[in-house]
């Protein structure tokens, strides 16, 4: 399931420090495609939610996370971060919930919600993709950063990232 870009216009602000404490930063895996590559970052830090390899990386209420990719030198025409993501499995109304994601210094909001991870207390499997503009730099790095700005809702609230993928074109 993907959701829509509620803010197609970059919003530039510097990301905030990451501050959670379940956050993996593997190395990404590149495939290549027709059109380019993706760089695909299948994240652990957390066991028992992911949907391939039953781990995923949690921002609690008030966290920053950040994962980056090292891009490699190619004529990059255009590409997209895309992340997967749900909220934790309990029962507090999903429209409390919000999030910034952050590709490299352009910020978008989305007030979409993303629905509760399900089966509940298991390996999740209504993962929802969310697809933002991106801009790395050929041969650069390009981070990705993701806040949990839900306010109201209990500390120990929060969403899971399965994995994040930076989608470029390069023809």
């Amino acid at each position: 399931m993907d959701v829509a870009n509620d803010v197609t216009t970059c919003n530039s602000s510097t990301a905030p420090s990451p501050t959670a404490k379940n956050l993996s930063n593997p190395t990404a895996v590149q495939t290549n495609v027709t059109n380019g590559f993706y760089l695909h970052k299948e994240l652990n830090a957390w066991n028992g939610y992911g949907s391939t390899d039953g781990a995923v990386d949690i921002l609690y209420t008030g966290d920053v996370g950040a994962w980056t990719f090292n891009v490699p030198a190619a004529t990059i025409k255009s590409a997209t971060v895309v992340v997967s993501a749900v909220l934790d499995d309990n029962s507090d109304p999903t429209a409390s919930y919000s999030y910034r994601i952050w590709a490299d210094s352009c910020y978008y909001d989305t007030t979409t919600p993303l629905p509760h991870g399900a089966p509940f207390n298991s390996q999740f499997t209504n993962w929802v993709q969310i697809t933002e503009p991106a801009n790395p730099a050929s041969g650069g790095t390009f981070t990705v950063t993701m806040s949990n700005t839900s306010n109201g809702l209990k500390s120990t609230d929060w969403m899971a990232i399965d994995w994040i993928e930076l989608h470029v074109v390069t023809n």
